[in-house]
């Protein structure tokens, strides 16, 4: 997590995505890419 709205997310690439309650979402593809079901933990 870099902040409450993004984090870093390798997935075939290494990039910042937005993040929410919804999910991960992809800012070039234009969509929703992962859902958010739990997150695990969070270290600040």
């Amino acid at each position: 997590m870099l902040n409450n709205s993004q984090i870093i997310h390798a997935h075939g690439k290494v990039r910042i995505d937005s993040i929410s309650q919804k999910g991960i979402y992809n800012n070039e593809l234009g969509k929703y890419t992962h859902q958010l079901k739990f997150i695990k933990s969070f270290i600040e």
